[in-house]
């Protein structure tokens, strides 16, 4: 029997499989695994070394972020240096794992894996089987392709795409209202009125005598470490999402406008003697992401709007 097939049937024919499967050829499939990352199975060709080698390397290189798994079904010990060899050498914003079930029909798991991982676990399961034959295995496989795959490649190139831009207003906006706040600490303490008054604090008495600039600057202050941590938090959670989905203008411009309406009807309704912080910004970028998720305007693929949607009512039921 085919140990390829035989090792597939294995992740997604079984009562509990552990991973989806989105593609099938002759040379590998592609799946899909339960936390969401991607999982390709190479069948081992001997005399291919070269063309394998080069085949990894471009699908590596083609991951900007996220997890990737590497299955090789076939070969001997000598498969391992060329797995090993198309681990990035550094992996902050991607992980790729490379893992192998040899000829002699035992698993060989590679740097950085966790062998706790269900895929691991399962695959030492299926190492350790003996060949069946089942000559119906190969329809039932293609049978059991995902009819959601290419809504899963939509979704899968849809966030590649997002993360090959960095978001750096978003970076930029997280630094100085850190620096803001390192100076509020020195000039007096982040609970200390004086000081952040000083520093610009929202005020409507002193918005409605003429010191409009206070909308903006209160933007940049926060009362106390856990209210800078939790805007921060935000910012680059949601406001990383929509610059990259909008632009660096586009953004900061959603950014500034929000940050003022709510400075303002922070001034003219609430009864507090003073107000900081960038809430009135960034909930102008959640309900910016809440209108996108149901007025996309063609910039989001429709598989995503249903995770959008359920992640948009999800934030603003929360706040």
């Amino acid at each position: 029997m085919d140990r390829f097939e035989q090792v597939l049937a294995g992740l997604v024919l079984t009562d509990k499989p552990v991973a989806s499967l989105l593609g099938l050829s002759d040379h590998g499939a592609a799946l899909s695994l339960a936390d969401g990352s991607r999982a390709i199975v190479f069948r081992y060709q001997a005399g291919h070394d070269e063309a394998f080698a080069e085949h990894l390397r471009e699908t590596v290189a083609a991951l900007k972020a996220g997890r990737l798994t590497i299955l090789m079904v076939g070969g001997d010990a000598k498969v391992h240096k060329m797995l090993r060899k198309v681990q990035p050498t550094l992996m902050f914003r991607r992980q790729v794992i490379v893992l192998q079930i040899g000829d002699d029909q035992k698993l060989w798991v590679g740097p950085h894996a966790s062998r706790l991982d269900p895929l691991i676990r399962q695959l030492k399961v299926i190492s350790k089987q003996a060949p069946t034959d089942d000559m119906d295995l190969r329809a039932r496989l293609v049978q059991a392709v995902d009819p959601g795959s290419d809504s899963a490649q939509q979704v899968f190139a849809f966030g590649q795409q997002l993360h090959k831009i960095r978001p750096w207003a978003t970076y930029s906006l997280c630094v100085l209202c850190s620096l803001i706040f390192g100076l509020e600490l020195l000039w007096g303490g982040a609970d200390f009125i004086p000081t952040l008054y000083r520093m610009g604090a929202n005020s409507a008495t002193a918005v409605l005598a003429g010191e409009w600039q206070r909308l903006a600057s209160s933007m940049f202050l926060h009362g106390g470490l856990g209210h800078l941590a939790a805007n921060m938090f935000v910012l680059i959670y949601l406001g990383g999402f929509m610059e990259r989905l909008l632009g660096a203008s586009r953004f900061l411009l959603l950014y500034g406008l929000a940050g003022l309406a709510g400075s303002l009807a922070s001034a003219l309704l609430s009864h507090a003697s003073l107000s900081v912080g960038a809430s009135g910004a960034l909930w102008g970028i959640l309900g910016a992401g809440a209108a996108l998720a149901y007025r996309p305007g063609g910039l989001i693929p429709p598989p995503v709007l249903v995770r959008l949607k359920h992640a948009a009512m999800v934030n603003l039921g929360l706040n």
